[in-house]
């Protein structure tokens, strides 16, 4: 009976519709860095970003791109320049951005540590946040897209991680400007951004004493043709491919003001004899670039 009843509304011109499908709808939040954004995390309200600091500094927020009713395609983000309305303006170029990916910890078991996931996740997701994977690939000649565009699954978020670069010779103030998100069949969202810029700078050269130790054990898990192996002992080589490798590496810490342990710095091995002087010249020739800065790309002597 209810098909003949649908086969006669179809004959009269009458569709029968199903329950209509939720519309895709692009939501845009903030939050700050000192909170992990899941996928599943519940959105804000809120919608700006706010950030303070000082010269030669580098502040950070977090954009999130929430899918509500469908998945999101071709989401992507371009910033504007800032400006103080005064005649000072701080370049688009000073901001960068970063798709930040997901490390599912679920079923994970480790010894140590105060915050299990995804048990202590208000939605018991075990994917968290970690890798920055910046948009364009820094270290190509051209303009190549690596993090961006992305997608967004259905009910989900994608966080995006916000470096401003407070120039050196940035004039004191509150600069404004905006992010504009964008997505395919979406129309545009855009974010406004205030920078307060205090008045000093930070120094180049780093004051504090601190102690970051950079494993190789980490290199030769992650990466492929940098290491040598002898048994079942592996250590990072000294190629070209894994010097480039270990200082793309050390720079990025360097910006941020972090002066990691030197690599590459000869090894006395086992021998418990008094080194030579033969060695102390190769030691120094090798810690020497550190030390003076022509090893940096900024020329800022290490300063740990």
């Amino acid at each position: 009976m209810k098909a003949l009843m649908t086969a006669a509304l179809l004959i009269n011109g009458l569709a029968v519709a199903g329950p209509a499908a939720a519309a895709t709808t692009m939501k845009v939040w903030t939050q700050s860095v000192a909170n992990k954004v899941q996928p599943t995390t519940a959105p804000t309200a809120k919608a700006s970003i706010a950030l303070e600091g000082g010269r030669r500094s580098v502040e950070a927020y977090q954009i999130v791109v929430h899918a509500s009713g469908g998945a999101l395609t071709g989401v992507n983000m371009t910033a504007s320049d800032l400006s103080d309305g005064q005649g000072h303006t701080i370049h688009r170029t000073a901001i960068s951005f970063f798709r930040e990916a997901f490390i599912d910890f679920t079923g994970v078991k480790v010894t140590g540590g105060n915050k299990p996931v995804p048990a202590s996740s208000p939605t018991h997701d075990g994917r968290i946040p970690d890798p920055l994977i910046p948009f364009f690939d820094p270290y190509a000649s051209t303009a190549k897209h690596v993090g961006a565009p992305f997608s967004v699954d259905a009910g989900l978020n994608q966080p995006v991680w916000m470096d401003v670069a407070i120039p050196a010779n940035a004039v004191a103030g509150v600069y404004q400007g905006k992010v504009t998100v964008t997505a395919a069949g979406q129309p545009s969202v855009e974010t406004p951004v205030s920078l307060t810029v205090w008045n000093l700078t930070l120094p180049d050269m780093r004051t504090v004493t601190t102690h970051f130790k950079m494993s190789e054990d980490i290199f030769i898990n992650f990466h492929r043709g940098i290491y040598q192996c002898s048994g079942n002992s592996c250590w990072l080589s000294s190629s070209p491919k894994a010097r480039t490798l270990v200082k793309r590496y050390e720079e990025m810490a360097h910006q941020h003001r972090i002066d990691t342990a030197a690599s590459f710095v000869p090894d006395r091995g086992t021998d418990c004899s008094p080194p030579t002087a033969s060695y102390w010249s190769s030691y120094d020739a090798r810690l020497a670039p550190y030390m003076n800065g022509s090893y940096w790309s900024d020329k800022v002597p290490t300063g740990r």
